[in-house]
């Protein structure tokens, strides 16, 4: 047992560093660390806890709009060129994150703040301007306060219904960087402001709040307008300039269409106050809508115009030809009316005069809409109305809106018909092409076999044939190949190699087998060059795919240029119809004004001014509809739009969040803690189990002493000087002494013949003297006589472990004042003595170097069974190298977790250097959290110790 347990450390090192990191390692690790993982986790925490209270909250308020898009009931030409434009929603969201919103809203109200506090954002009017260049945030809002409540400090939180602060804060330009104030209600009148710096807050100064007037601060004008009591509160206030504040403005906004071409916008606005992000969402939506209906009603053709001015001339005309005909009458009225003949040259002047201006409004329609086509301005045609849409322009517009909604779907999508033919085409070929590549590496591989001389393949063959590798004349050569093998096998099993007719089927089998490789060989080959096929097919599918989209929208533009060009040929010949039916028109005019002119003259002198009246009410009337046509038309296609959802002020920020910036804070300060601990163990590693200490020194591990302060091998209410096999002999601490002591018998008893022994440390505090004490005491509970030499006289611990009182010791022997007889002190156990270190000396080391002390080893060492010396430490002090030479045995103690195993590897050393028989190391204060039986020789957790043993009694009783 004890050779296992001699073994198990060392197989332990061979595994931890053959087999690489294990669990069991890893928990060892944490438990060693436990102590700087958890100060690494709390510094984590910390510092993402103090980040959280340091940022600015952020809220997420969103609107919901509805765009429509009216239709005309007079125009062809307006639903065609609808066709021609961009997704309506497109254009839209265009707007509305645009600067012109964000200025609008970003703007200060024309009444002032005031006006804000009274009403919010619910008040009427075209436009809503939030004057946000100075932005209001409540200090209970932010992520300091929220930590704050957790543990029952700060404010309450406010609601979405509580009394807000609108400021106005106006900077003279001189000031680049003003800074953020803070503003607390003192009363609901009264507030105390000073200015927020890196530190806290500074220069506080109280003032009374009057809404409407001014408080001037570090030369900068506030106006403050409660909406409410504020009292108790605290608000941050930030200025921002004008340009700033918009670009914040777009930033924070987002718009997206919820579905593709479903007419419904989603507008989202990130604000670190809710309410008023709520607010900004509300008015860029509302100013939206005002700037639709203002640009709708800005919108005008130069048809409509043209229409408005001719509707006044007309109309200005008619009313001075109405009263020239009263006046006539009242001056003649014996003429009170014009003969038949006069009415009917009448009537049909003043049709022509009508047909004459409809000719002149169509013509003004023509010119701006080839005006128009010719800049490629498709969708302003959607302005015009009948006069226009005769059925072949109608037609070639159509075909053009067609064309154009092909084009946008281009870059849309991917499911074109023909791309998806090509796409099909494309994979087809890729596994024909596969399928291919498999039949010529199997054909390659027979081929190379058959050409080596290897013709078990022909098997193969034949299965590869059946697959449809192979054509039918390779199947009729692998049979007849076959035949001729099993004929010359039949031959050579029966006959000698002299028989001819063996020498003639091995000929044919050959010559078929050349067939059969050379048929293989061709395969390949033709293989090879359908392979190369399949590979330049597929490149030139690659190809057309991939150009695609520019090759059709090349030819879609050439068409559309086509389509152009004859749409424009068209309007230009209605053009000059219409010019030769004007001149036609103003001959006939003329024509009928020379038989008005031949009637008589009191006829002529009244039937003037009722031409004039008749034809300028016809014109009146005329330009009427037109007009009506005309603003039909000019609304068809004005996107309007209508709240579906106003956004609300959200409830809770959606960053920063506590709970991920404390996970994030314990996962970096562990992530850190484990990093640190892994490098400093990796550049200097302390020594904590037996594996690392034999690593170490190179010395076999001998006996490892658990901790009887920490883990399961705690013992309650030990002493100051604990000695196991004294104050807890049942208990595992002084069961590892014995297994130590059995180990040593194997070291310095039997042949060996050793009887002095040394248990040296590395440095002070590593339990030394106390294992030199119980490793004594052990061997004298075994039967031996045992001396206890107290061999550092600079710091003796020997008397204090078992209570001796000063006395005469090492030191007067070693001056030679007393013998060594007269210096001995019995101790607790009969079997064990002791050589105190007597008074401390001068010079120690110039004692234990003398001739003396080599005399007194040899006499103790005839006079006892075995003589245990405890020795100053090795790094401490030259003592030892004056006194571990002349040991016949020295183990070298290291008390866990204390050292590195640089240290630890050069006391080992220094050791050897002055010539000391190191025969083993120990290791102390081994912290026991899981003690398994391999891990001091015991099993501990079997109940060992005076608990174990008291209940056991108990139980048996």
């Amino acid at each position: 047992m004890t050779n296992r347990k001699l073994q198990s450390s060392s197989e332990r090192a061979e595994n931890s560093s053959g087999e690489g990191i294990v669990v069991a390692d890893v928990l060892e690790f944490l438990r060693r660390r436990w102590l700087f993982h958890a100060i690494g986790a709390a510094i984590g925490l910390a510092v993402a806890l103090t980040w959280y209270a340091a940022q600015a909250p952020s809220y997420r308020a969103e609107a919901t709009l509805r765009l429509e898009q009216q239709s005309s009931s007079g125009s062809l030409l307006s639903d065609l060129a609808a066709l021609t434009q961009a997704p309506m929603a497109v254009s839209e969201m265009e707007i509305l994150r645009s600067r012109t919103i964000a200025e609008a809203v970003v703007s200060s109200p024309p009444d002032g703040i005031a006006a804000l506090a009274q009403a919010g954002d619910e008040r009427d009017g075209d436009h809503l301007h939030l004057g946000l260049t100075t932005l209001v945030d409540d200090e209970g809002l932010r992520p300091s306060a929220r930590l704050a409540r957790l543990v029952g400090l700060g404010p309450p939180k406010p609601q979405a219904d509580s009394p807000r602060l609108f400021a106005d804060l106006v900077v003279p330009a001189s000031m680049t960087e003003p800074p953020d104030l803070l503003v607390d209600f003192v009363t609901s009148q009264r507030v105390r402001i000073s200015e927020l710096g890196s530190f806290g807050a500074r220069g506080s100064v109280e003032h009374d709040c009057t809404p409407g007037q001014s408080i001037e601060y570090a030369g900068m004008q506030l106006a403050l307008a409660p909406a409410g009591d504020l009292t108790g509160r605290s608000f941050r206030l930030h200025y921002d300039t004008p340009v700033d504040a918009v670009t914040r403005v777009m930033r924070a906004t987002r718009v997206a269409e919820t579905d593709r071409n479903s007419g419904v916008i989603r507008i989202v606005y990130h604000d670190s106050d809710p309410v008023r992000g709520a607010a900004t969402v509300n008015a860029m939506c509302r100013n939206y809508l005002a700037r639709n209906q203002e640009s709708s009603k800005r919108r005008a053709s130069q048809t409509v115009d043209f229409i408005e001015g001719q509707l006044e001339e007309q109309i200005a005309f008619l009313t001075a030809a109405e009263g020239e005909v009263v006046q006539h009458k009242q001056q003649s009225p014996q003429f009170i009316d014009v003969g038949e003949t006069a009415k009917a040259l009448i009537q049909k002047l003043s049709e022509l005069d009508v047909r004459r201006l409809d000719s002149r409004i169509q013509r003004a329609s023509l010119e701006e809409a080839i005006a128009l086509v010719d800049q490629g301005d498709l969708a302003a045609l959607s302005r015009f109305g009948p006069e226009v849409a005769d059925p072949v322009t109608a037609s070639f517009i159509e075909s053009i809106a067609r064309l154009s909604a092909e084009t946008e779907l281009l870059d849309r999508t991917d499911s074109g018909a023909f791309k998806a033919l090509l796409q099909q085409q494309l994979v087809e070929l890729r596994t024909q092409r596969d399928a291919q590549q498999l039949k010529l590496d199997a054909l390659r591989a027979i081929h190379d076999q058959l050409a080596a001389g290897d013709a078990t393949v022909m098997g193969g063959l034949v299965m590869t044939s059946e697959a449809g590798t192979a054509d039918p004349l390779m199947t009729s050569l692998v049979e007849r190949w076959t035949a001729l093998d099993s004929r010359v096998r039949e031959l050579e099993g029966e006959f000698t190699d002299a028989l001819p007719e063996l020498g003639t089927v091995r000929l044919e089998r050959a010559a078929t087998e050349g067939r059969i490789v050379d048929l293989l060989a061709g395969r390949i080959a033709g293989l090879e060059g359908t392979l190369g096929e399949f590979d330049a097919l597929a490149r030139t599918r690659n190809g057309d795919i991939d150009a695609l989209p520019q090759t059709e929208r090349a030819r879609i533009e050439l068409a559309i240029d086509s389509l152009r060009r004859r749409t424009l040929t068209q309007l230009r010949s209605r053009l000059d119809g219409i010019d030769a039916l004007t001149a036609s028109v103003d001959r006939e005019v003329q024509a009928l004004e020379a038989e008005l002119s031949a009637l008589p003259e009191s006829e002529r002198s009244l039937a003037a001014p009722m031409r004039a009246v008749a034809t300028h009410g016809e014109i009146v009337k005329l330009l009427l509809l037109r007009k009506q046509e005309a603003e039909i038309t000019r609304a068809a296609t004005i996107a309007t739009a209508e709240f579906i959802d106003s956004a609300a002020a959200p409830q809770r920020p959606i960053a920063p969040s506590l709970p991920v910036h404390a996970l994030m804070g314990l996962v970096l300060g562990l992530a850190v803690a484990a990093a640190t601990a892994l490098l400093r163990e990796g550049r200097g590693s302390e020594i904590h189990t037996a594996a690392e200490l034999e690593v170490a020194t190179g010395l076999s591990v001998v006996g490892s002493i658990p901790d009887f302060r920490r883990g399961r091998t705690r013992v309650k209410n030990a002493p100051d000087h604990f000695v196991a096999l004294r104050d807890d002999p049942e208990g595992p601490i002084a069961e590892a002494y014995r297994a130590l002591r059995s180990n040593l018998k194997f070291i310095i008893g039997g042949s060996n013949g050793r009887k002095t022994l040394a248990i040296t440390s590395c440095v002070p505090g590593e339990g030394k003297s106390v294992t030199n004490v119980d490793v004594a005491l052990s061997f004298a509970m075994s039967g031996k006589r045992v001396l206890l030499v107290d061999a550092d006289m600079r710091r003796p611990s020997v008397s204090r472990y078992l209570q001796i009182g000063p006395a005469r010791g090492l030191s007067d022997v070693l001056r030679e004042t007393h013998a060594w007889q007269d210096c001995l002190v019995p101790s607790c156990h009969e079997n064990l003595t002791v050589l105190p270190s007597g008074g401390v000396p001068e010079a120690p080391g110039d004692l234990l170097a003398g001739a003396r002390s080599r005399e007194l080893i040899a006499e103790l060492r005839e006079a006892y069974d075995l003589v245990v010396f405890d020795v100053p430490p090795v790094l401490a002090v030259a003592d030892i190298e004056c006194l571990a030479p002349h040991v016949e045995a020295v183990l070298l103690l290291c008390r866990s977790s204390k050292l590195t195993d640089s240290a630890v590897r050069h006391a080992a050393t220094r050791l050897r250097q002055v010539g000391a028989n190191v025969v083993g190391a120990v290791l102390n204060a081994v912290v026991a959290r899981g003690v398994t039986s391999g891990d001091y020789g015991y099993g501990y957790g079997y109940g060992y110790g005076t608990d174990g043993v008291s209940k056991r009694k108990k139980r048996a009783a």
